[in-house]
């Protein structure tokens, strides 16, 4: 059971979160003028370990919003 949580919570939750993040990250900078980050950035960054932290925390917030909302929706149809 340990191995589903670390796979659903580190690998699925963070990948899904990395690229909805670089998605608006991509779309934002259209329309504003800011740097584009690469994906890698958001997946693993190279910094110290507060950064590390923080990216890997927000990737997990959005991606777990995203699955929360498709589920939703899933069971709302």
């Amino acid at each position: 059971m340990d191995l589903i949580g670390v796979i659903i919570g580190q690998y699925l939750l963070e990948f899904i979160g990395a690229s909805i993040r670089y998605i608006f990250n991509q779309f934002k900078s259209i329309l504003f003028p800011i740097k584009k980050l690469s994906f890698s950035d958001y997946w693993s960054p190279n910094s110290d370990l507060y950064q590390r932290l923080e990216t890997e925390v927000g990737n997990r917030i959005a991606g777990g919003m995203f699955l929360v909302i498709v589920l939703i929706i899933i069971f709302y149809f």
